[in-house]
């Protein structure tokens, strides 16, 4: 939404218009910490999971 209020309402409804800088960095830092984040949260999950006796998570869950 902001590239078309930017580039296209601005100019039409108020004649100014104004440069768009995006933050590459940042994002590309967040996007690792999001992978990062859901690896380790999945890797603890699965270890968790992994240090439980099978028979008795299959007889909890029936």
């Amino acid at each position: 939404m902001a590239v078309v209020l930017v580039h296209v309402v601005n100019p039409q409804s108020f004649h100014w218009t104004m440069d768009l800088l995006v933050p590459w960095l940042r994002l590309l830092l967040l996007c690792a910490a999001v992978v990062a984040a859901g690896t380790i949260t999945a890797w603890l999950a699965g270890r968790a999971a992994a240090g439980r006796d099978a028979v008795l998570a299959v007889k909890e869950d029936w």
